[in-house]
Formats: C-alpha cells, structure tokens, sequence
C-alpha cells in the first residue's frame, strides 16, 4: 500500500532541515508516492499538529537542535497513536540502532541510502495494517465469547466481604452445588488448590481497586471432579460510591476454548505465513540488491591483500601473518555472502533446474580432480564406487556437483587421516549416493540438526576450519528440490557419512513421455 483510501501519504517530518526533508519529499516521489507533508522542529510543534491532524506516517531526523527524533516515538506511545516512525540520520552506530528499534521505530534509514526509505515506508504501513487487523480480529473475538457467556452461564452474587448470597441455577449445573450449599459461603469453597495465593491476591487487588476481574480458573465441583471455567467479575458500586457486591459471571471453558483455540491458530498461521512470505520476498530482494556492494569491496581487500603478500617481501613475520588473516577474513566472508544468496535464491523458488541423464561415475571423477590437491596436501585418500558402473541420475548437473562439492568439501575439513568415499548404488526411490569419511565425527545429539541452516557442530565450531553453517543447509533445499531427501549416519572419532537419494534414470523416460503428451494435447487443441 503506497497511498491512503482518502488520497496521498500523510507525512509529518520531524526536521530542522528544510533542504533534507525535500531532498527526503523527492525520494517518495520518485518511487510514486503522492506526499501530503507537514513538518515541525520542536516538540510543541509535533504535539500540536499531532492534535490537530492525522498521518499515515512520522519521518524524523536522529538529532534535532532541542530534541531527538527517537522522542517522538514516545510521544506516539503515550497518547496511544499507532502511528509509524522511521528515524532518518546521517550516521547510525550498531548500538543506536539498536536503541531505534528499542524504542519502537518501525525502521531508521541513512541519509546516504535514501533509496531504502519508500520500501521503508511501504513495510512500516503494511506492518500497522497488520496490527490493525488483529485488532479487529481480536475485537471480533471477545464479542463472540461475550455472546457465549451470556447464554445458560452460571451466576453469583456475593457481597464485599465474597459470601454468596445469590447463584442461579446454571450454577448448580456447573458446580454441582445447591444454592442452600453455596449461600453464606465465600467462594473458596470451589478453590482447587491450582493457583496460588498470589493468584487470589492479585484478582482482589483488582476488585477493590474498582476495575473488572477477567480470568481463567482451574476449579473444583461437588463431586471431586476439576474443571476449567472462564469468569468475569464486576464490582457493584453503592449510592455513595462504596463497592457493595461483586457479581460473577461463569462459564464451562472446555467447547469454547477449544473452539477458541482453532479459530486463534487459524488466524496465527494465516498472518505467519503472510509475514513470513513477505519477510522472504523482502529477504531476497535485500540479498539480490547488496550483494554486489558487498562482493566488490571484498574483492578488492582480497586481490590487495593477495598482491601484497606477493611484492612484499621485507615484511615482518607478524605482519605477513596479519595480511594472511586479512585475506581469510575477506574471503570468508565472500563465501558467507555468496551462500546466503544462494540459499535466498533457493528458498524464494528462483533456481530452476535443468535436468537430464547424469552419469555418476564421471561427476564422481571430476569431483575427486578438484579436491585431488588438497587431499595430496592433507595426505588423505580419495576414492570413488558406483555400482553398476553405468548408473546415472535425472538431475541438474551442476547442482549435482554443487551438492558432491559441498559435501566433500565438508568431510576434507574435519578428516585428518584415512580418506574420502564417494559411492552410488540402486535404490528403491532411485539412486542412492553417500559421501563417507574417517573424520572426527558428530555426536548423536548434534547429527539431527546439522542440515539447519548456520547450525554448526560445537565441537567443530571450535576448530580454525570452521564454515558458514549455511553449506549444508543448501545441499539439503538442492536435494529436496529435486526431489529427494538427505540423512546422515555418524559415529564420533570413526566418521560421517552423508546419504542423499536422487530419481534415477528411469524418472528422465517418465517426464520426457509427459512432455510429448502435453505438446500432442497442445497441438491437437491448435488443430
């Protein structure tokens, strides 16, 4: 949503320049946001246009002669305004901006990043909308339930002191209890012992404070039996402003929280996934966008930090040591980054495979050919085994080798002796391939997580080969997109062996006969 029902974008900008909040006014624009706009300097002035208008949305200054930005935030909050704030600012440390989500900023923006700002100002509506919505979703729940209490619900009446002196006959059914049983008894009677006295404390402090008690309570009936009832108490106010009864209202919580319950979930998982589409969508297009700022600079700390390891050569051993550090901490980084795109790609159904017959036994050869120096270096054995030496997978071959190498590059890590094993054979839902090593091993309570994704091995962790935590989580979303599944068998201080199935052959033959169908249907139709 970019606009209001009623017309443009209602903005109030908190900012003592007028030449940035034009700049800020064009950037909108720009993106095809008509903008209705005020803006003040001072708190005075926010609190009166607050009182006399209405915005869709405040865009403040960080730092402002009198005040800060961040304090409109707290004004918003005390008279109860739901209304968005993005802190815009020149500059913004991790700890202050930590301090703008904090405080309640929907979201800060730099002033050299302006670009971000309408997708800002896009989420931050949207994310009021969805409060919005709950509200009335929530709103629309109560009335319900007050719907179903008023209907057959038990009734007592006690006085100030809590003795009964009234119940209807619902609450004979409810409870089990006679009126003559309850009359003069203070409800403690049906005390349970499942709350404590903190419990009862607090419901009375809010009684006589004059406000409404509503609550859940885990009671006991006559005959011995526990059960839930949800219960509204009024104070009952006198001539003379006195509370001079309580009345309650109770009923059996057992059909309506369930029901409750379902229609909550319901509307959980609705907006879960709504938010978590969104976040996803909005998760990928950061990604797409920053990874090129975040390559070319690495790129450069990388082949400077290279070239000076070269044509330097009356360097110190620490400072050779530093620029050593400096190259792995860059490309380390690269790969993070290059592997959270890829996995967002993934995730977001942007990768689309390019299947045909694969032939295992020369994937395996060319993996085996690039990790051949490394193992060489590392004295560790690299073998492979398909059986029959024909067999072959339908799949995308190079997200087949990206799968082998992130794999086999994992077991290198963690194997300081022994060797590599790459092995195929027939299975019942296709091919069945495995990538074995003589490594350090995963305990039994670590192995079910490792395909999460930055989940990393504590043990492992602690080693100076420690990884991203996102290859693995990548070779299981290529796995499953081709449609097969992935496990792993470990035995600490023996090995890891990681299984994957793929569709075989055969699979190639089923959706090639398909695809004929469908052009034969397509040409018929046209025919």
């Amino acid at each position: 949503m970019t606009e209001t029902e009623a017309g443009p974008l209602r903005v109030l900008f908190v900012e003592d320049s007028r030449e940035d909040m034009e700049v800020t006014v064009r950037q909108l624009e720009k993106a095809g946001l008509r903008v209705s706009k005020d803006v003040v300097e001072s708190q005075r002035e926010f609190e009166e246009k607050l009182a006399a208008n209405s915005y869709d949305i405040v865009i403040a200054d960080y730092r402002l002669p009198e005040w800060r930005g961040l304090d409109a935030v707290d004004i918003l909050k005390t008279q109860g305004k739901d209304i968005p704030v993005i802190i815009v600012t020149g500059s913004l440390g991790d700890e202050l901006a930590a301090e703008c989500i904090r405080r309640g900023a929907s979201d800060y923006v730099l002033k050299d990043r302006l670009a971000r700002l309408p997708a800002a100002v896009q989420r931050a509506l949207e994310e009021r909308s969805l409060r919005a919505e709950r509200q009335r979703t929530e709103e629309a729940l109560r009335l319900q339930n007050k719907a179903l209490e008023a209907a057959a619900n038990a009734i007592v009446i006690t006085d100030r002191e809590g003795r009964v002196t009234w119940v209807n006959p619902a609450f004979t059914r409810l409870t089990g209890y006679a009126p003559a049983e309850a009359l003069g008894q203070t409800p403690r009677f049906l005390k349970s012992g499942e709350h404590d006295e903190a419990f009862y404390r607090s419901m009375w402090e809010t009684l006589l404070s004059g406000q409404v008690w509503q609550g859940e309570l885990i009671n006991l009936r006559k005959d011995g039996t526990l059960y839930t009832e949800d219960q509204t108490i009024t104070p009952m106010v006198n001539d003379r402003g006195e509370i001079s009864h309580f009345i309650s209202i109770k009923q059996d919580a057992t059909e309506r929280k369930q029901a409750e319950q379902q229609r909550i979930r319901a509307l959980q998982l609705q907006a879960e996934n709504e938010a978590l589409a969104r976040a996803d969508r909005l998760k990928s297009e950061f990604l797409a966008d920053m990874s090129h700022e975040f390559r070319t600079p690495l790129n450069s700390i990388l082949g400077f930090s290279e070239l000076l390891l070269e044509i330097c050569q009356n360097l110190t051993a620490e400072q050779q040591e530093d620029l050593r550090l400096i190259y792995q901490s860059a490309q380390n980084l690269l790969h993070l980054v290059n592997d959270a795109l890829d996995l967002a790609r993934i995730e977001a159904g942007h990768v689309k495979l390019e299947r045909d017959v694969v032939s295992l036994k020369d994937t395996f050869a060319r993996i085996l050919d690039v990790f051949a120096p490394r193992l060489q270096q590392i004295n560790l054995k690299g073998s492979a085994e398909v059986h029959p030496p024909e067999l072959a997978v339908f799949a995308d071959g190079r997200r087949l080798e990206q799968i082998l190498t992130n794999l086999v590059g994992n077991a290198v890590k963690f194997t300081g002796r022994g060797g590599i094993t790459l092995s195929a054979r027939p299975a019942e839902a296709g091919v069945e391939i495995s990538v074995a090593d003589t490594g350090v091993g995963i305990p039994a309570e670590e192995l079910p997580h490792i395909f999460n994704k930055f989940y990393q091995v504590r043990k492992q962790t602690e080693s100076a080969t420690r990884g991203t935590g996102l290859g693995l989580a990548i070779t299981r979303q290529l796995v499953e997109l081709h449609g097969g599944r992935i496990w792993a068998q470990s035995t600490p201080g023996q090995g890891t062996t990681v299984f994957f199935v793929l569709p075989g052959e055969e699979a190639a033959h089923g959706a090639r006969a398909k695809e004929q169908g469908r052009v034969a249907s397509a040409h018929r139709a046209g025919g």
